[in-house]
């Protein structure tokens, strides 16, 4: 596996352009985005674990995890981690929009 770090959604156009047009690989690529933080990586760690150790306590099964999982973080971090998380959707969707122009340019 190759590893590329980009700088913009120019670069990453022309990374995407070459990957699939000029070299008709039929793969899949991953762009993946620093996330903005509102959080403390400490805090946000912190209060995960003590979600996770909560689920297994409780012998959550598989599909109640997340949703678990995601209101005990949001609890314990008062609402700011489903704020984190929306600010995170609203940049992955803003990086996706400026590829995507700068793709079909």
């Amino acid at each position: 596996m190759l590893e590329h770090r980009v700088e913009d959604a120019a670069e990453m156009a022309k990374l995407l352009r070459a990957h699939f047009y000029d070299l008709g690989l039929g793969t899949g690529m991953i762009l993946a985005v620093p996330p903005p933080s509102l959080l403390p990586r400490e805090e946000i760690e912190a209060a995960i674990a003590a979600a996770l150790a909560e689920a297994r306590t409780r012998r959550l099964p598989g599909k109640e995890v997340t949703p678990f999982l995601l209101g005990r973080v949001a609890e314990q971090t008062a609402g700011r981690s489903v704020r984190a998380n929306l600010l995170l959707l609203e940049n992955n969707a803003g990086v996706a929009a400026e590829v995507a122009v700068a793709l079909a340019s």
